[in-house]
């Protein structure tokens, strides 16, 4: 998307939205660490709001273009949406029995602090990014919003929960 519009912008003579498009990759890159590719299209960006030679901008461009493309790939093979059991060795039986297990967040029992502790690897191989989440929350004592997401998390993984344990405890 970048590559398209970066150089629709420099072919239709548009050096501003170029700039302003090189400069939003350099900020997005500095954000999530990727130091080369934001001094990349921080040269880049001097570049066109020095008005250098069309040949210069062109270098750098296929330079940035093809860190980035790089970078999304190997970004592209470290991250997968859903978990895949067999392939990370997760047992779905398993996941399944913690994830029930934690449950307990509903009550605001510390034992579920503890259930999350012991089972650590496996709900971060299983729930990937909602792991992160998942374990701010838990870790910060957030119980009642971990358990609003672990139900989530449980719809999504095809986990049925018991209705008395979405009942309070006034209803049991």
């Amino acid at each position: 998307m970048f590559g398209e519009s970066f150089n629709q912008a420099l072919a239709s003579g548009n050096a501003g939205e170029a700039e302003r498009l090189v400069h939003t990759l350099q900020s997005t890159a500095g954000n999530i660490g990727a130091m080369p590719l934001a001094a990349e299209a921080s040269r880049l960006e001097d570049r066109l709001r020095e008005g250098d030679s069309a040949e210069m901008v062109r270098v750098d461009t296929d330079r940035l273009l093809g860190n980035l493309t790089n970078l999304l790939n190997t970004l592209k093979e470290s991250v997968w949406s859903e978990p895949e059991f067999g392939r990370v060795q997760v047992g779905r039986a398993e996941f399944e029995a913690v994830s029930l297990e934690l449950l307990l967040l509903k009550n605001d029992d510390v034992a579920a602090l503890k259930i999350f502790r012991a089972h650590h690897d496996l709900l971060k191989l299983a729930l990937l990014t909602d792991f992160l989440v998942l374990e701010h929350m838990i870790e910060s004592y957030d119980f009642s919003e971990a358990y609003c997401l672990l139900l989530k998390l449980c719809q999504q993984h095809a986990i049925e929960v018991p209705v008395k344990t979405l009942r309070g405890p006034h209803e049991q």
